[in-house]
């Protein structure tokens, strides 16, 4: 905490001493949710029960949900929902999605969830969609691992893995090395001081992961 405002983590609740240990010191909490999961009727039973937000990977039963079914879920379960943008770990991932697929299902979302207000939960990644503050360079985020290191994630050879750091001054310094890699990447881009992108290249993608046409489409409601 003496880092940032606020802590968070995202946990699939199978050690239920966790949602004590974040209680005590407030931490946020966010329960994993897919169907493609195998614990996943045992996790939304446990979301049920707990006060929690919904962290949900759009994979292949996201996608082929409609915004009318996916709203209804939620409304019902009245829990908020993050949304996670999968990224290609390793070149034998069982799912392949690109950037334009998964802006084009999360714009879809926003219209009809805008349109059809008010709702029973809230989308939370509009909080960086729609600040002009969010910094989604890897300055702006921070991991603490199991094993006390600290690490964030990047792209080698077009592939995710963590890169870990024995203190914040080393990370400090990988931050602004990744900066400087940044503007000379992007740095022309019209979208550049709005980018939200997490990543620059991501695997076998050749779309901006910088969710451009959800800009555009806060742009156009506005």
């Amino acid at each position: 905490k003496q880092y940032c405002d606020r802590v968070g983590i995202s946990t699939n609740g199978q050690q239920r001493q966790i949602f004590d240990l974040c209680k005590k010191h407030n931490v946020d909490i966010a329960v994993s949710l897919n169907k493609e999961r195998p614990d996943y009727k045992r996790n939304l039973k446990l979301i049920k029960q707990i006060d929690c937000s919904v962290g949900v990977v759009v994979l292949p039963s996201v996608l082929k949900s409609t915004p009318k079914q996916f709203c209804d879920f939620f409304d019902d379960l009245n829990r908020d929902v993050y949304l996670f943008q999968y990224y290609q770990a390793d070149k034998n991932s069982e799912f392949k999605f690109s950037n334009q697929l998964f802006t084009d299902w999360v714009v879809d979302l926003l219209q009809y969830y805008h349109k059809t207000t008010p709702h029973n939960f809230n989308i939370i990644n509009e909080y960086e969609w729609t600040d002009r503050d969010y910094n989604p360079d890897d300055s702006g985020f921070i991991y603490i691992t199991p094993n006390g290191n600290f690490a964030t994630t990047q792209y080698e050879n077009n592939l995710e893995h963590y890169c870990y750091f024995d203190n914040i001054d080393q990370w400090e310094q990988y931050c602004k090395q990744r900066q400087i890699k940044r503007i000379v990447n992007c740095g022309m881009c019209l979208y550049f001081d709005q980018c939200k992108a997490e990543h620059v290249v991501v695997y076998n993608d050749p779309y901006c992961s910088g969710l451009q046409k959800v800009i555009q489409f806060y742009h156009q409601t506005r």
